[in-house]
């Protein structure tokens, strides 16, 4: 595709876009109901009592059912949120790279 006609193709995309938002800001068209997009995650609750007394056990217990789970496409990726020393959090994705053995090793 060369550049003019893919510059036209985003354009039309754009534009369509600029028309509704104008259509929902005037009342003339319904906005998407952000709530009715809402997927339950929650399949199982966290039962203390049934928890490993070992972390690295209990860890390799969800890794496992997460890689069991289909839905699943990278169950080694993950959040890891630390803090600074002024108590700001910050949050970043990374990947577990070696099996859990002892130690997590998160590079």
């Amino acid at each position: 595709m060369n550049k003019i006609l893919k510059f036209r193709s985003i354009f039309a995309k754009s534009n369509k876009f600029l028309s509704s938002l104008r259509a929902m800001q005037k009342g003339e068209e319904e906005a998407p109901d952000p709530a009715q997009m809402r997927v339950q995650y929650n399949t199982e609750h966290l039962d203390e009592t049934k928890m490993e007394k070992d972390p690295l056990n209990e860890f390799k217990h969800w890794f496992k059912t997460a890689c069991e789970c289909k839905e699943i496409s990278e169950p080694n990726a993950f959040i890891l949120c630390t803090a600074s020393k002024d108590g700001l959090p910050s949050g970043r994705p990374v990947l577990l790279k070696v099996p859990v053995v002892t130690i997590f090793l998160i590079l």
